[in-house]
């Protein structure tokens, strides 16, 4: 596989045996001592069942030089690059909404712990063009409670002037307000894109964030089923898309070999996400926003292992990742862009977002 992207791209992972165990332990989550702040891993037991889990942010010494983080032209110019201080200065991506003046990203980018908004100041580059976020009109999903395997990991950023390149604005992308055709990897193949690490399969993110890459995989699943071994619900059901990281062998086919939902991924297209894709997109046939990038997790049998190929979490072959499902909260997001947004500290009315007057879409 070559170099490619986004999401630690290109990763491969290491060997798993048998199926998950479901017997009736007791469930014990481990905080990891010695783990760094970047990595925020958790490890989760139940029984023979071994979960590892992160948030697929990054974050950066608060003295960063911003220029050296700008990106040039490329595919997907909608996708935006975000440095967000919110304690430490982390990195996330996001993608600019049809109205072209939000910002869909995840909720743990802009909160705390305990899903508390902390956001203290940030701004999106587009394609080289940095624009502001506007603190006191963002929003984060009301379920959002600091813990992404339940779920509701959105946030929605206000800019402070709509992105454009060369004088020409960048257009936004619309959100999948169905869940057809979101699963099954023998049908569908969506376009995945994000600012993270990169790499290849088989050493994990090893490339430093801050180029926008891109790629492709497909969703295996919902994360219902995965998350049940470890008596873990999502505060709402199928609403987390599951996809893992294929390198061709099945012995790294993490869903075929625990669930039996058997693919051995996309080739040299296959991507997974990495640290500082938190936020990011995943892209349907049409263009609309079906996943937002949420977390990284490897999972194992205790006694005889996982198919993780070197059995880390760090977005190598035989993980898997997870995205919120927009359609599930497309009624939340409409009502951001369309109902709830605060007004501006001036006062006196709001103008209409550059999209929405050229779709027709202001009110007189």
């Amino acid at each position: 596989m070559k170099y490619k992207s986004l999401l630690a791209i290109l990763v491969i992972a290491v060997l798993v045996v048998g199926t998950f165990s479901t017997s009736a332990f007791a469930l014990k989550i481990i905080e990891l001592p010695d783990a760094a702040p970047i990595d925020d891993i958790r490890i989760i037991e139940h029984g023979n069942n071994k979960l590892m889990v992160r948030n697929l942010y990054t974050t950066f010494d608060e003295t960063f030089n911003s220029d050296f983080y700008l990106s040039g032209p490329g595919e997907f110019p909608a996708v935006a690059d975000l440095i967000l201080k919110v304690g430490p200065t982390i990195r996330c991506s996001g993608t600019l909404l049809d109205d072209e003046i939000h910002v869909l990203t995840a909720a743990h980018c802009v909160t705390d712990a305990r899903g508390k908004l902390s956001l203290k100041n940030g701004f999106a580059v587009f394609e080289g063009n940095r624009i502001d976020v506007i603190k006191k009109q963002t929003f984060v999903h009301p379920d959002w409670n600091g813990d992404s395997l339940e779920g509701s990991d959105l946030a929605i950023l206000t800019l402070e002037s709509s992105p454009v390149i060369d004088n020409n604005p960048i257009v936004g992308h619309a959100i999948d307000k169905s869940p057809t055709g979101d699963l099954g990897c023998n049908q569908n193949k969506f376009d995945k894109a994000g600012y993270g690490r990169s790499g290849w399969g088989g050493d994990g993110d090893v490339a430093s964030s801050g180029v926008k890459r891109n790629g492709q995989n497909c969703y295996d699943d919902t994360a219902d089923q995965l998350l049940a071994v470890f008596r873990i619900s999502t505060t709402t059901p199928h609403s987390i898309l599951h996809y893992d990281f294929d390198n061709g062998e099945s012995k790294n086919d993490a869903y075929g070999t625990h669930f039996g939902k058997s693919h051995l991924g996309l080739g040299s297209n296959e991507v997974n996400s990495a640290p500082g894709d938190s936020g990011g997109p995943t892209f349907n046939g049409s263009g609309e926003i079906t996943g937002v990038t949420s977390y990284g997790i490897t999972f194992s049998l205790v006694d005889t292992g996982s198919t993780d190929i070197d059995n880390k979490l760090n977005s190598s072959f035989g993980e898997v990742s997870g995205d919120t499902r927009v359609s599930t909260f497309s009624d939340w997001i409409d009502s951001v862009l369309t109902v709830s947004e605060p007004p501006p500290d001036d006062e006196g009315p709001k103008p209409c977002p550059p999209g929405k007057e050229r779709r027709g879409l202001c009110s007189t």
